[in-house]
């Protein structure tokens, strides 16, 4: 008796879709990560007022940062560097 032939069992049902998610996350890891953080985000009930705030401001600090740098670079001691 092969597989198809064996009858079919909540706990074979669950072992198929264990394997097609397996070979699917080790196909496309990335994919996969993405693809979980948007059913957690969907689960999740969205966006609150906190993780908003949270996300603006780490968002804002790395524009800074990025910015800083930028601005820094351009300073008349980095002259030489650019040309």
């Amino acid at each position: 008796m092969d597989r198809t032939d064996a009858p079919r069992t909540l706990r074979s049902d669950f072992e198929r879709v264990r394997e097609w998610l397996a070979s699917a996350v080790s196909a496309q890891p990335f994919a996969a990560a993405a693809t979980a953080a948007g059913i957690g985000f969907a689960l999740g009930g969205g966006w609150t007022a906190a993780r908003l705030a949270l996300l603006a401001q780490a968002g804002s600090r790395v524009a800074t940062a990025w910015l800083g740098e930028a601005v820094r670079g351009q300073g008349p001691e980095n002259e030489d560097e650019r040309h």
